[in-house]
């Protein structure tokens, strides 16, 4: 299973996870997706005011057929598509693509880092995890415990 989390905070939201999904659907089969969850942005010491938009995110299920790094590409694409371009750091975007999760892999490349760092971290992440995949979600929630310890 590899699970991909998608986000939006800017233009029409609903349309662009709507958007992300369909042209991820060119390259991969969707198994399910998460409720869509509203959530405040994750904003730095000092960002901009305008950057205060609140996200929708959700998680979705995928199968795919090569490697993590290719998987990454294929979905920086879609995000340049729907009109992602460069932005600074924590700023609002279009759409936001992660790999949260892939096949059970430890991947750590500069540009990707599997499972996604950040996981247990956010609830607007783990929550829809724990709903599409509870087996998946404990095995996060022991390794943040054991890392912890």
């Amino acid at each position: 299973m590899i699970l991909i989390g998608v986000g939006t905070n800017l233009g029409y939201r609903e349309k662009n996870l709507l958007d992300a999904i369909r042209l991820i659907m060119e390259f991969s089969t969707i198994h399910h997706c998460s409720k869509v969850v509203e959530t405040d942005a994750l904003l730095p010491e000092n960002a901009p005011q305008d950057w205060d938009m609140p996200y929708l995110n959700q998680v979705i299920s995928i199968s795919y057929n090569n490697t993590a790094l290719t998987l990454l590409s294929d979905l920086q694409s879609v995000e340049k598509k729907l009109g992602r371009g460069p932005h600074a750091r924590w700023s609002p975007r279009v759409i936001d693509l992660d790999i949260l999760w892939f096949m059970g892999q430890v991947i750590d490349y500069p540009q990707l880092k599997v499972p996604h760092p950040q996981i247990m971290k956010r609830p607007f992440v783990y929550e829809p995890i724990k709903e599409l995949a509870p087996e998946i979600y404990l095995q996060l929630a022991l390794q943040e415990e054991a890392s912890l310890t």
